[in-house]
């Protein structure tokens, strides 16, 4: 879910690039960064509950 919520925000923000309001890029562009970090802790901590579920 937070990929997508990512992928939907760069998209976002490349449109508003387009049209050239680049607060709302910006914003959307932040935005993006953040739900990519979510995403990131999330599988890191998916595959450490993978990996402990292996070794027991």
């Amino acid at each position: 879910m937070c990929a997508v919520a990512a992928i939907a925000n760069a998209i976002t923000a490349i449109l508003y690039i387009i049209q050239g309001n680049k607060l709302q890029a910006t914003l959307y562009g932040l935005s993006t960064v953040t739900w990519t970090a979510i995403t990131g802790i999330y599988v890191k901590q998916e595959q450490e509950r993978e990996r402990e579920e292996i070794e027991d």
